[in-house]
């Protein structure tokens, strides 16, 4: 386990400096063990949700490419404005392609390519 990692508050979080959350990030928050910085995560989603609103589908931690964690996040309006990082924290922002039925859709990520995903209205 790496020096830094415990569980921080929000204050925490964004007093550290970004190459000690970025390691964090990378060396201790894996999708193997998911409860490691599982209260961290929580905070900084709420703060996250916070300061953007709750008109999202998806708005959640995630792994894409290779291991990288961020939030993902689909807005109700695909043409909100949202930043490319929360301190620190990538944001992965979905825009769907289409409706694939009720409740699947078709979703193009910032980062990582297309997806279908079930969202829950």
């Amino acid at each position: 386990m790496k020096q830094y990692y415990k569980e921080y508050n929000f204050i925490d979080w964004t007093n550290l400096y970004v190459d000690i959350r970025r390691d964090i990030q990378n060396n201790c928050w894996t999708p193997f063990e998911p409860n490691i910085g599982e209260n961290t995560r929580k905070l900084i989603l709420d703060e996250f949700i916070r300061s953007i609103g709750d008109e999202f589908y998806v708005c959640e931690f995630g792994y894409f490419s290779h291991y990288v964690i961020g939030i993902k996040y689909i807005p109700k309006d695909s043409k909100k404005k949202i930043p490319n990082d929360f301190h620190g924290i990538i944001i992965n922002k979905g825009k769907i392609i289409e409706q694939m039925g009720n409740d699947i859709i078709k979703v193009g990520w910032r980062h990582s390519g297309k997806e279908l995903i079930k969202i829950i209205k």
